[in-house]
């Protein structure tokens, strides 16, 4: 079976006899093909945010990436050009459509979270064309931040 993006996996188990290992190899098939596809898509985004963060010389690096997220550290100054750079890297992926001529019918969401440690921010709102909306709230997140520091 391949996906999309051309990743190729094997089931030699799709032509047994034994209903339950066909099974398994059917569902292992379905699951490939869906989380091939979304890894690559998030790849091809992780990309998409480095091309940025050189081109434009952001002081901001991504640090991890964990199943469908990416944490990054990002300067104060440059913290709202890189949010608004994952989130365009993220939506409109022009790294994977630029790769593969990929055109997708459906518009990809996102949710992003700002804080000093993973699992530990508030969300971030984007307007339709990928600007920070809450850019007051996430400021005064920070103030609290240090004065609790």
């Amino acid at each position: 079976i391949a996906s999309e993006f051309g990743r190729v996996r094997h089931l030699p188990n799709i032509m047994s006899r034994i209903p339950s290992i066909k099974n398994q190899a059917i569902r292992q098939g379905i699951n490939f093909t869906i989380q091939s596809a979304a890894s690559d898509i998030l790849l091809m985004a992780l990309v998409g945010l480095n091309e940025d963060i050189q081109k434009h010389q952001y002081k901001a690096k991504p640090v991890g990436v964990v199943h469908d997220s990416i944490e990054t550290t990002t300067s104060p100054k440059d913290g709202f050009k890189v949010m608004e750079s994952v989130y365009h890297n993220m939506v409109a992926n022009p790294v994977l459509k630029r790769a593969y001529g990929t055109k997708f019918n459906i518009p990809f969401g996102i949710d992003l979270e700002v804080g000093r440690s993973f699992g530990d921010g508030i969300p971030v709102k984007f307007s339709n064309d990928g600007k920070v909306e809450n850019k007051e709230e996430i400021l005064g997140y920070f103030n609290e931040q240090k004065r609790t520091a």
